[in-house]
């Protein structure tokens, strides 16, 4: 497992390079899909109407967690529309499909992705905030600047900082996090899934925040 709190650029310029390497294996823009063991499974997907939907799927916790965002999702929504053209011709790749730092090995310099029970067909940018939003949980500041040299490119705007926002809330506000305390987990992972719970949440206290972000960058980018 990659120690988010404690590894040095090296590590992470390496976790850079090993998904350069899985997202280097494109498929057209407006497909998403699943990689079976015998079969790729493709589907015709827009990924703005996609967007748009997990906006409304979070919506329903984002009123009980924090009712004045009313306003603030429709600006999602708002977002979205502007930032459609980048959306819809996207990279589309190969992805881990389950990212965490459980499944990053780091030995002499060179990073390994491992359990590959849940390869995706997607957009690479998503991937890269889900890898982002995991390492933030560790660490408070997520992906060191030296993963994306290894990665040889930088995050792809606007739709990295839309996935940033809506799958951040998204998550913050789903049933993961309800009575989990009562969950059959050791003390350390109790300890670990509160801390995560106390973050998210922080996050969505400050959404307004980050939605003023959102808007700077989609406004710069498109």
């Amino acid at each position: 497992m990659i120690d988010a709190n404690r590894d040095l650029p090296d590590v992470w310029r390496a976790v850079g390079t090993a998904y350069r390497k899985v997202h280097a294996v494109r498929f057209p823009s407006g497909v998403t899909g699943d990689v079976e063991t015998d079969r790729v499974i493709l589907r015709v997907t827009d990924p703005v109407s996609q967007m748009h939907a997990w906006i409304v799927e979070l919506a329903r916790g984002l009123d009980a967690l924090h009712p004045e965002a009313t306003g603030l999702v429709r600006e999602m929504h708002t977002l979205v529309d502007q930032s459609a053209q980048a959306l819809t011709t996207s990279a589309t790749s190969l992805l881990h499909g389950d990212v965490n730092m459980w499944n990053i090995l780091v030995d002499e310099g060179a990073a390994s992705l491992i359990d590959w029970d849940e390869p995706r067909i997607g957009d690479p940018a998503k991937e890269i905030v889900l890898l982002d939003k995991h390492a933030w949980l560790f660490n408070d500041s997520g992906l060191d600047n030296a993963f994306f040299e290894g990665y040889e490119a930088r995050a792809a705007e606007p739709n990295t900082s839309l996935h940033r926002v809506v799958q951040t809330t998204r998550w913050a506000t789903s049933s993961d996090w309800v009575n989990f305390e009562t969950l059959p987990l050791a003390p350390e992972q109790l300890e670990r899934t509160g801390r995560w719970k106390t973050a998210l949440r922080r996050y969505v206290a400050d959404l307004d925040a980050h939605i003023e972000r959102l808007r700077a960058i989609v406004a710069d980018t498109t």
